[in-house]
C-alpha cells in the first residue's frame, strides 16, 4: 500500500509541478587548448519537457568566477522535447575536433574558463546579475564560482573533462549534485532525442531489509524497458529486475517502481537504471546510493571541508576509508588510523565510503571547498 500511495503522490506532484522545460546540459571550456578533444568551447541545453520550446529572446550568458558582468548570447531557433541546442563560444583553435554545426555562434572573443565560472540561462536578453534574477530559467556555477544553484558549484574540469549533468535534463537545482564530469559530447538540434528524460528517481531501504526504487519519466521515445542494476561498489553492476516501459511512446509523464526483496544486509548498496530502445540501444540513469543500519549514522566533519575530515562512526574504527567521485571513480585511499585529508582534491562533492573490519561499508556524501 505505500508504494501505491508513493505512486499516487508522484502523478499528483508530476501532474501540478511546474518547471523550466529547458536546462542547461553541459559546459565545455576547454575548446582549442592542450590536449583538447574539441577546438572550440560550448554551451548545450536540453529540452527536458514534453513540447517544443521556440528560443526567441531567450539568451544563454557568461561571466568569470566572481566577476559580476555577464557576456550575452542571444537565441534564436527552436529545441524539441528530449532534444539538444548548441551555442558555440570562443574562437576556433587549432587543437581538436570541429563541433558538431552549431546551432548559435557566440561571439568569438568570449571565451568560456574549462575550471571556473558561471553560465545562465534566460528568457531576456538583458544581462543577469546571478541565479536569484527574476528572468533566470537556469543557472551554473562551477569551480570556485562565486554564485550557484544549492550554494555549492559544481565541480571544476580541466581541456579533457566537461561539465554535464550526471542524468540528462534532470535538474534539482544543486549545482554540486547535478553535475559531473565526463568527456566533452556536443550535440546540437539535428542530433536524435534522447529516448527517455528522467524526471524523479530515488532509492529507499525499508524497515524489512527490502529496497524500493521508484522512478518517473517526462517522455519516452521507443522506451523498450528499464533494467534496474544494483552494485556494492558503485563501479561492478549486475542486473537484477527488468520493469517493461508504460509509454513507449509517450509525451505523458510515466511512474514506475521496483523492490529489491533480495537486497544484502550491512552493505551499501547502490542502484541505477539502463533503459533500452526497441532497437537495442541503451542509456544509464545516475547511480543512488542506499545505506543500511548502522550505515545511516555515518557522519563527516567539518561539511564542507578543506583538508582533513573527521569520522563520526557508531560503529567503532574503520578499517579503511576511499574518497570517491559521484561516479564511483576511486580519488584516495587511507588505512586505518591515518588521518583523511582531501585537501588535494578540486572543489566538489565526492563519497566517502567506509569499510569496518568485519567487511561492513557504507558512505557518505562530503563537500570539498
Amino acid at each position: 500500500m505505500k508504494k501505491h500511495y508513493f505512486l499516487m503522490a508522484l502523478a499528483l506532484l508530476l501532474s501540478f509541478t511546474v518547471r523550466a522545460a529547458v536546462v542547461i546540459q553541459e559546459v565545455y571550456g576547454g575548446g582549442g587548448n592542450t590536449g583538447a578533444p574539441y577546438n572550440r568551447d560550448y554551451i548545450m541545453l536540453f529540452n527536458n519537457g514534453t513540447t517544443a520550446v521556440d528560443l526567441a529572446g531567450y539568451s544563454v550568458q557568461y561571466a568569470a568566477a566572481t566577476s559580476t558582468s555577464y557576456t550575452v548570447v542571444p537565441l534564436s531557433g527552436t529545441i524539441q522535447p528530449n532534444g539538444y541546442f548548441l551555442v558555440a563560444m570562443g574562437p576556433t583553435g587549432t587543437t581538436g575536433s570541429a563541433l558538431p554545426t552549431p546551432d548559435v555562434n557566440g561571439p568569438a572573443g568570449t571565451n568560456l574558463s574549462a575550471s571556473n565560472g558561471k553560465v545562465a540561462l534566460a528568457n531576456t536578453t538583458t544581462a543577469v546579475t546571478g541565479p536569484g534574477s527574476a528572468n533566470v530559467v537556469d543557472f551554473l556555477g562551477y569551480g570556485t564560482a562565486n554564485q550557484s544553484e544549492g550554494g555549492t558549484a559544481a565541480a571544476a574540469r580541466n581541456n579533457t573533462t566537461a561539465i554535464a549533468r550526471t542524468a540528462t535534463g534532470v535538474d534539482t537545482n544543486d549545482n554540486a549534485s547535478d553535475f559531473s564530469n565526463p568527456a566533452p559530447n556536443p550535440r546540437n538540434t539535428a542530433a536524435a532525442p534522447l529516448p527517455v528524460s528522467y524526471y524523479a528517481f530515488s532509492a529507499s531501504r525499508q524497515g524489512n531489509g527490502r529496497v524500493v526504487l521508484e522512478w518517473a519519466t517526462a517522455a519516452e521515445q521507443q522506451n523498450a524497458y528499464f533494467e534496474v542494476q544494483r552494485s556494492t561498489d558503485a563501479q561492478v553492476f549486475e542486473a537484477i529486475g527488468r520493469v517493461a516501459s508504460q509509454g513507449g511512446n509517450s509525451i505523458r509523464r510515466q511512474a514506475y517502481g521496483f523492490t529489491d526483496a533480495a537486497a544484502p544486509a550491512g552493505l551499501t548498496l547502490y542502484y541505477r537504471l539502463q533503459q533500452f530502445d526497441t532497437d537495442g540501444t541503451t542509456s544509464l540513469s545516475r547511480v543512488m546510493a542506499v545505506a543500511a543500519g548502522w550505515q545511516q549514522a555515518l557522519g563527516v566533519y567539518p561539511n564542507p571541508a578543506t583538508d582533513l575530515l573527521a569520522l563520526d562512526l557508531p560503529a567503532g574504527k574503520p578499517q579503511g576509508v576511499v574518497v570517491r567521485s559521484l561516479s564511483g571513480v576511486e580519488m584516495s585511499r587511507f588505512g586505518s588510523g591515518q588521518p583523511v585529508r582531501v585537501g588535494q582534491l578540486a572543489p566538489g562533492v565526492y563519497l566517502l565510503e567506509v569499510q569496518t573490519a568485519d567487511g561492513q561499508r557504507a558512505s557518505v556524501r562530503f563537500v570539498k571547498q
